[in-house]
């Protein structure tokens, strides 16, 4: 979870705040919950300060990546390191039923390498 810190910590005072919505897409009553469990970690020289979201995710069908354009951004001078970090569910369906029981890749491309993607064979 630490790729994800500047989330939480969007300040740099004791008085900042983080808000969470969770929306729950059914007409079943949900009764969501939030845990989070926090440690006196002492990063070594490396924390990440910044986030910069770039999907939204969406139906995943037939039509999935005709959403998606390439993102340019550019990194700040004096950056030590850049990470994607993504959270992929599976959540959804496409034109045969699947969604999370399908095998499924995901390719993500980076100043034209496209040799970062990651294949989920064991899905179900």
């Amino acid at each position: 979870v630490t790729p994800l810190l500047p989330l939480i910590n969007s300040g740099t005072d004791s008085e900042s705040k983080c808000n969470f919505q969770i929306t729950c897409g059914t007409t079943e009553h949900w009764v969501p919950t939030l845990n989070l469990r926090f440690h006196d970690y002492q990063p070594q020289s490396e924390r990440p300060v910044a986030i910069l979201p770039l999907f939204q995710g969406g139906t995943f069908d037939s039509s999935y990546n005709d959403k998606y354009s390439p993102i340019e951004f550019y990194v700040p001078e004096g950056t030590s390191k850049v990470l994607l970090y993504a959270v992929i569910t599976g959540h959804g369906s496409d034109n045969n039923g699947c969604g999370e029981f399908c095998v499924t890749s995901h390719h993500f491309e980076f100043n034209d390498d496209d040799t970062n993607s990651k294949t989920f064979y064991n899905a179900g």
